[in-house]
């Protein structure tokens, strides 16, 4: 398919995005952050180990 659009989260993506409908208007959630011990073996303190969760509000056809 074609891109629409594109968003930088600032970390990886570390599970498959989610898409739901709430009230008639359909949202895409994805989870992002450091995930599995590699990840923060590897990258030690310098990057925070929280995560962050991104909700996007699909526009109307």
């Amino acid at each position: 398919g074609k891109r629409l659009w594109q968003f930088k989260t600032g970390s990886s993506i570390v599970a498959p995005p989610i898409t739901y409908t709430h009230k008639g208007r359909q949202y895409v959630s994805v989870l992002s952050g450091i995930g599995g011990s590699v990840p923060t073996r590897t990258a030690g303190k310098e990057v925070p180990a929280g995560g962050s969760v991104w909700t996007f509000a699909l526009m109307p056809e």
